[in-house]
């Protein structure tokens, strides 16, 4: 019993470039952005003066906090890495496996926190 065969795939189109370029993006300055963003919710936070009620309000406290400081590392680990990509003497030096972790760092944490601003609003 021979499988029946497949038509053969299509090559794959590459993405076309926008016909205006956009300037590149300074995602360190983007990232110390969202870092104050995160510092200014977390003193928020620490300012508004709350009384704990039930346990209930104490998960929905330690839920929020947790959310902010949770953000707010990643946040900062991006941002090592993304100096550390800018800096070119460095990234010619540093093992290919450094770069492609940055790259996914950097993408995990831009997502999330595209994801957070959702849930934000």
């Amino acid at each position: 019993m021979s499988k029946p065969r497949q038509p053969p795939r299509s090559p794959r189109r590459r993405r076309s470039s926008p016909a205006h370029p956009q300037p590149p993006r300074n995602r360190l300055a983007e990232i110390q952005a969202e870092i104050q963003e995160v510092q200014q919710q977390i003193d928020h936070s620490r300012q508004a003066r709350r009384l704990i009620r039930n346990a209930a309000e104490l998960t929905v406290l330690e839920q929020e906090i947790t959310r902010l400081t949770d953000r707010l590392a990643k946040l900062l680990i991006a941002e090592t890495l993304q100096q550390t990509a800018d800096d070119q003497e460095i990234n010619q030096q540093a093992a290919p496996d450094l770069r492609e972790r940055a790259s996914r760092s950097r993408t995990k944490a831009s997502a999330m926190s595209r994801s957070e601003r959702r849930v934000d609003r």
